[in-house]
């Protein structure tokens, strides 16, 4: 009987080291899918993102069928929009506003996106950004510096805009 198990105790011990070690390397394979998996949710937001800077800069081509259907698209229903200017805006406003004027005309000469970051947190992810817009107006050239926040939520699959947020970095001309 004491054979048998000082036999066994060698075979055990393997067992219980290769157990572990698998452990190991099933938690390292997590962590390496999850930083994945974070990796490609950040390059999706940078994708939305960008899509939005070269929307800006089509907007002269833009219907407002076109726009509405970008924000029912891409927004949550219950989106807020807090303006430059401090005011806050529903989807439902920024909707109504589309459907009374019409589509948004104003032609930028350029619209650049810098100091990108974007952080994911489970299904949401946050991204802070400043956008340069320069456009020409009847007194001149005009731009404009505005510091951008952005919460995304992850729901089916796609990643769809919560809340903006806007700052001004300095004044346009207008």
């Amino acid at each position: 009987m004491i054979r048998g198990v000082l036999l066994l105790a060698p075979i055990v011990a393997t067992v219980s080291c290769v157990s572990g070690q698998n452990a190991r390397i099933d938690g390292v394979e997590r962590v390496q899918a999850a930083a994945a998996a974070k990796s490609t949710a950040e390059n999706e937001i940078r994708d939305l993102l960008e899509q939005s800077v070269r929307g800006a800069l089509s907007l002269e081509s833009a219907t407002a069928q076109s726009q509405i259907a970008d924000f029912e698209r891409n927004y949550v229903s219950d989106y807020l929009s807090v303006g430059s200017n401090g005011a806050v805006y529903t989807l439902t406003d920024i909707l109504r506003e589309i459907r009374d004027k019409g589509a948004n005309k104003r032609k930028f000469s350029s619209v650049e996106m810098q100091e990108t970051e974007v952080r994911i947190h489970g299904d949401t992810a946050v991204a802070t950004y400043v956008m340069r817009y320069s456009w020409q107006s009847a007194d001149g050239a005009s731009n404009s510096s505005i510091r951008e926040s952005a919460v995304f939520v992850k729901r089916d699959g796609r990643w769809l805009r919560i809340l903006e947020q806007r700052s001004n970095l300095t004044s346009p001309r207008q």
